[in-house]
């Protein structure tokens, strides 16, 4: 592509396709024998260039699919830098935490953390029982140095909930963006013919929470889990975050949107017509 000429991807790819992930572009993460190289050297930095090592061939041609790949936030931010003339982690910081007063977030392995960090924790099996294995690297990058750093543009914020869900009012409430922007990234026509497992826009995913239509998205890193959904016809925003993988977030949000909500009146139905 034109922004990224020596890139393990295509000519063809554009950036609306990595956007909305219909590049086709293979997500680095889901080569098997990356998981060796980050367990067995968990402190260590990675960088771009060492994702991309792990990239194998598309999955399909550019535009002809969707598939979720992490490879195009990477290769996202590579654009930015190019295009924003900083490091991402310097425009974040420039352009939304500190005017927002995002007081927590944190781009790990760039920053160093507003607040304390919490660990994250797995477990060797399902039993309730069993007991959760720390992952941390004993630094303050959490779930630890090398997958948070290899995540990077993908995945290496670290924010507080109340954050979370103050970016997510702020991002979908139309203060970040311009209208067309906005509208645009929230337009999930594009990739409908490719049926996603949610309706997907510009990384923004279409919901149902307790009868609410709601946008927002859900992420992962090894032991650690979290979700933003914005209810739009409320403007309520839930941001939930969890340091083990048991807990399925969307759950949480369900239940406290139970609480805050009643149950959507359904439309009534059309008389019938006068004989």
């Amino acid at each position: 592509m034109r922004w990224l000429p020596s890139a393990p991807v295509g000519p063809a790819v554009t950036i609306r396709q990595l956007l909305d992930h219909t590049s086709g572009v293979y997500d680095f993460f889901s080569n098997r024998s990356i998981d060796l190289a980050l367990l067995g050297a968990k402190r260590r930095v990675w960088t771009p260039a060492l994702d991309l090592r792990y990239v194998k061939s598309p999955y399909f041609a550019p535009g002809a699919g969707w598939r979720y790949s992490n490879t195009n936030y990477v290769l996202l931010g590579l654009i930015a830098r190019r295009a924003g003339g900083a490091s991402v982690p310097a425009q974040l910081r420039a352009r939304f935490f500190e005017p927002l007063r995002l007081l927590s977030a944190t781009y790990q392995g760039a920053e160093l953390p507003r607040v304390p960090v919490a660990h994250a924790y797995t477990f060797a099996t399902s039993s309730a029982t069993a007991r959760p294995i720390d992952q941390s690297d004993g630094t303050a990058i959490a779930p630890f140095t090398s997958v948070t750093t290899a995540a990077g543009d993908a995945g290496a914020l670290a924010a507080s909930s109340w954050d979370l869900a103050r970016w997510a009012r702020a991002l979908y409430g139309g203060r970040v963006l311009r209208p067309e922007s906005l509208a645009a990234m929230l337009d999930v026509s594009r990739t409908a013919a490719f049926s996603p497992p949610r309706p997907y826009g510009f990384a923004v995913q279409q919901v149902t929470v307790g009868g609410w239509a709601a946008i927002g998205h859900d992420g992962r890193l090894i032991g650690t889990r979290a979700v933003i959904r914005y209810l739009p016809e409320s403007r309520i925003a839930i941001a939930v975050t969890a340091n083990q993988w048991r807990t399925d977030p969307d759950r949480v949000v369900a239940a406290l949107v139970g609480i805050i909500l009643p149950p959507p009146v359904p439309p009534s139905a059309s008389p019938a017509p006068t004989p």
